[in-house]
């Protein structure tokens, strides 16, 4: 019963995180579903996204879900800007700024490297509008090339 009642919990606090509503049936058959509080918006920045079963944005009410953006260039400061250009163009898309960003996830080969190039990536931001943010080093990315990809999550007006 108690397990019940915490797996119960859990659903329900997921539920109301990701925007949704559950509606849960009689317990004796376990079964449960959902019904989605907005409608949920993709879009699509690349020809290529559909195929590798991948979506650049997902609106759903007024949040956005941004993928991770991969960086592009020869060092992190170049990096860096590469994504938060093309963020700042996605984010204009829906007519926000960076100031609408409340979380962000930076992963990158080489954290030392990101600390360094700290001020390049506060360049994009207003002074004291910074989101939630945590940084992760990892091993790799999608391409060698790549030492940094950020995912944000953005809170329309």
């Amino acid at each position: 019963m108690f397990k019940n009642r915490l797996l119960l919990s859990g659903l329900i606090s997921s539920a109301l995180l990701s925007g949704c509503v559950l509606s849960v049936s009689d317990s004796s058959n376990g079964s449960s579903s959902y019904t989605p509080k907005a409608e949920i918006e993709r879009k699509y920045y690349g020809k290529w996204e559909p195929e590798y079963g991948y979506t650049q944005v997902v609106k759903v009410g007024d949040t956005l879900h941004i993928s991770g953006i991969p960086g592009t260039g020869d060092n992190m400061e170049a990096q860096i800007d590469s994504v938060y250009t093309f963020l700042k163009d996605i984010l204009a898309d829906y007519g926000a700024t960076t100031d609408n960003i409340v979380k962000e996830t930076i992963y990158t080969t080489d954290i030392k490297a990101l600390g360094e190039a700290y001020k390049q990536r506060l360049e994009y931001y207003n002074k004291d509008k910074y989101p939630a943010s945590t940084w992760v080093e990892i091993s790799g990315l999608f391409s060698p090339a790549m030492m940094i990809e950020v995912e944000t999550t953005v809170v329309l007006d």
